[in-house]
């Protein structure tokens, strides 16, 4: 008898230590080891950063992809670097390097060329899906209490929002159960997060998120069903495909008008006229520099934040600019100009 009701004692003491089974999946040995930072506080969760059905399918997938491509030069061509020297100033290498370390998910970054273009780009993957991307500023103190590293950890906008002064991180059941975590509600202050929207000239993340529904929706179906049912049943209904894909053809063009997406020069596109293929080509290179700026003025607005201080801006030389862009529409409204010549002088080498 005694060893039955200690046997029911052992089996009830889980539920009695956490009854509401908040630390039921929480397992930190899970992976080997999990790096704990004491001044770490959002929850790393395993799987993608975007889980909605509609982010990586057909034209949802190639439009947030061309679109966040051509933003950066890609340094690992010879010459890149050269071609696109990034600056910190006030000049000042131990702070470059700690930038460089801090910003790159790479575990050995020495260029703050490479370091640069690794986070701006990964970062508008991220914002031309989600339309916000959210950072925690970790770091690390000497013992005179300055700054000696940090890291930027990315937190999902799924379950994480502000209230008031502070942002909260919610882990869920499934979230905890998938990522061998407890369930919890974290409080991160404000001055430790970066956080980046998409340009509100671009509609904001509201608009991008409408834009990538619908390409989602209209890439669904190559030949719609009400034809595959009578091609099935032998059945002529008059459907014309030609028509059909100029028709969704003309609709993407209209829902990405303020991004200028080319749509990857399909056959349909034969149809415009170079003109207006230019001045989208445009309306793409704008979303391109808006995006990159609004990047780089964050980031350099937590470098100098309340948290890191370190007094320091960084940037690169010889990219195209807003105004560049906008000097070339200019220019094309006038007339009197080769299509070539306003390409190669808005283009990455």
């Amino acid at each position: 008898m005694n060893s039955l009701i200690k046997k029911i004692i052992e089996k009830i003491k889980p539920v009695l230590r956490d009854p509401l089974c908040l630390k039921k999946w929480d397992s930190p040995d899970h992976y080997g080891h999990r790096l704990e930072d004491s001044n770490r506080l959002s929850v790393r969760v395993s799987g993608s950063m975007r889980r909605d059905l509609y982010s990586y399918n057909g034209d949802a997938f190639m439009f947030t992809q061309d679109i966040y491509a051509g933003i950066m030069p890609f340094m690992h061509y010879r010459g890149k670097r050269e071609a696109y020297p990034t600056k910190v100033m006030p000049a000042n290498k131990e702070k470059e390097q700690m930038i460089c370390e801090g910003i790159s998910d790479r575990g050995n970054a020495y260029f703050i060329e490479d370091a640069l273009c690794d986070f701006v780009r990964k970062t508008a993957q991220i914002l031309c899906t989600d339309g916000i991307v959210f950072y925690e500023i970790i770091y690390d103190k000497d013992e005179n209490g300055q700054i000696e590293s940090f890291e930027l950890e990315t937190i999902r906008s799924k379950y994480f929002f502000r209230f008031l002064g502070n942002y909260y991180q919610i882990i869920p059941w499934w979230e905890a159960k998938r990522s061998h975590v407890r369930v919890q509600l974290v409080k991160i202050p404000k001055d430790k997060i970066l956080r980046i929207d998409i340009p509100l000239e671009l509609g904001g993340g509201r608009k991008l998120k409408r834009v990538i529904k619908r390409l989602w929706k209209l890439s669904k179906e190559i030949i719609p069903i009400f034809q595959m049912e009578a091609m099935e049943n032998d059945k002529s209904i008059g459907f014309d495909m030609e028509k059909f894909s100029m028709a969704k053809y003309l609709e993407i063009a209209k829902v990405t008008r303020d991004f200028g997406w080319s749509q990857r020069q399909r056959a349909e596109s034969s149809s415009i006229t170079e003109y207006y293929l230019i001045l989208r080509h445009l309306r793409t290179k704008k979303a391109e520099a808006l995006i990159r700026e609004k990047i780089i003025l964050e980031l350099n607005n937590t470098l100098n934040g309340l948290v890191l201080n370190l007094g320091v801006k960084v940037s690169m030389d010889n990219l195209f600019t807003l105004r560049d862009v906008e000097k070339q529409e200019e220019i094309l409204k006038k007339g009197n100009v080769t299509f070539v010549d306003i390409v190669n002088a808005i283009k990455l080498e």
